[in-house]
C-alpha cells in the first residue's frame, strides 16, 4: 500500500498539470494558444531525453551511490512546490509570463522523472518474487487510478471554494494545497519502502545497448504502442477542461467530471482485462479493444452534445483503452 502512495502522487500531481495547465494558461493567464501548444511540444521534447539520462545516472550509480529512494526523498517536495509554481501568476508583461510558464513547466517536468523515474524501478530493489512485484503492479495501479478520480473530483471544487469565482486567486491557492499533498504522499515510499537487493550494473556501453534495442523488433512495437498510449492519455487529460468550455460550451466542471469518468472506467477496465487476456490472448486484447475505443471516440466526438451521451461514449473510449 505504500508503493501505491508513489504513483497516487505522481498521478495526480501529472494529471493536475495535464488537465488544467492548458486551460488556465489561455483562460486564466492570458497566454495565446499557439505559445501554450509549443511549449507543451517543447515539453515532451526535453522529457524524452531527460528520462534516459536519469536511467544512465541510476544505471551507472553516478548519483545516490545507485540507491532509489533517496531520489524520492530528495525531489518530492521539491516537485509539489514546482506544480504550485506553474499556477503562479506573476504579475509580467506577456513576454515574462511566457518566460514564467517555460520555466516553471519545464523545471516540473524534469522534477517528475527525477521521481517517478526511480519510483519505476524501485520493485526491482524490494523483491525477486514475481507474485510480489505483481501485487505491487496492481496496487500501483489501484493508485493511478484513483489519483485519476481525485483530479476530476476535487480540483475544481477546492478552486472555486478558495477563489470565490475568481480563478486567478482560487487556481494557486487549490494547486498548493495539491502540490504539498502530492508531495508528501510521494515521500511515503522513499520512508516504508526498504531496497533489499542491488540494481546490477550493465558493463556494456551506451551504443552497443541502443543497438542491441533496435534490432529488438519486440521492443519497438511495445514502445510505439505505450507511446501512442501515454500520446492519447495526456491529449484527454490535457483538453478535457479546454474541450469542454469552448467547443462544447459547457462550464469547467464538466471538464472534470469527464476526467473522473475516465478514472472509473479505467479502473472498470484493469478488472476486466486479466480475463480478456486469458479468454483471446495478450495481441487480439490490444487490437479488438483499441477498434472498440476508436469507435467510441468518434461517436463522442461527432455525436450529439448530450450530457449522457458525451458521458457514456468518453465512458467506453477509455474503459476500451486499457487492456
Amino acid at each position: 500500500m505504500s508503493f501505491g502512495f508513489g504513483d497516487l502522487a505522481g498521478n495526480a500531481l501529472f494529471g493536475i498539470t495535464g488537465a488544467y495547465l492548458i486551460y488556465y494558461y489561455i483562460n486564466v493567464y492570458g497566454l495565446s494558444p499557439a505559445s501554450v501548444a509549443i511549449l507543451m511540444l517543447m515539453a515532451r521534447v526535453v522529457d524524452s531525453g531527460v528520462d534516459p539520462v536519469i536511467g544512465y545516472l541510476i544505471d551507472h550509480r553516478l548519483l545516490f551511490n545507485g540507491k532509489i529512494r533517496p531520489y524520492l526523498g530528495w525531489f518530492s517536495l521539491p516537485l509539489g512546490f514546482l506544480t504550485f509554481c506553474c499556477f503562479l501568476p506573476l504579475p509580467l508583461g506577456s513576454t515574462g509570463r511566457l518566460a514564467w510558464a517555460y520555466a516553471t513547466y519545464l523545471a516540473m517536468g524534469i522534477l517528475f522523472s527525477l521521481v517517478i523515474v526511480p519510483y519505476g524501478l524501485l520493485p526491482n530493489t524490494m523483491t525477486r518474487n514475481r507474485e510480489d512485484r505483481l501485487m505491487l503492479s496492481t496496487f500501483r495501479m489501484m493508485g493511478a487510478t484513483l489519483a485519476t478520480l481525485l483530479v476530476g473530483t476535487c480540483i475544481l471544487p477546492m478552486v472555486h471554494l478558495f477563489g470565490k469565482n475568481n480563478e486567478q486567486v482560487g487556481y494557486p491557492m487549490a494547486m498548493a494545497v495539491a502540490g504539498l499533498v502530492g508531495g508528501l504522499l510521494a515521500l511515503i515510499p522513499a520512508r516504508t519502502c526498504h531496497e533489499r537487493f542491488a540494481l546490477e550494473t550493465d558493463p556494456h556501453p551506451l551504443r552497443l545497448l541502443v543497438g542491441s534495442l533496435l534490432r529488438n523488433r519486440a521492443w519497438i512495437v511495445v514502445t510505439i504502442t505505450l507511446s501512442l498510449f501515454y500520446i492519447n492519455l495526456t491529449a484527454f487529460y490535457g483538453l478535457s477542461v479546454y474541450y469542454s468550455v469552448e467547443i462544447l460550451h459547457r462550464p469547467e466542471f464538466f471538464g472534470g467530471l469527464l476526467i473522473s469518468v475516465m478514472g472509473g472506467s479505467k479502473v472498470v477496465g484493469v478488472i476486466c482485462s486479466p480475463r480478456l487476456v486469458r479468454t483471446i490472448g495478450p495481441r487480439y486484447t490490444i487490437v479488438f479493444p483499441y477498434i472498440l475505443s476508436v469507435t467510441s471516440l468518434a461517436l463522442f466526438t461527432f455525436g450529439p452534445n448530450n450530457t449522457y451521451c458525451l458521458l457514456g461514449f468518453f465512458g467506453l473510449t477509455c474503459f476500451f483503452q486499457i487492456p
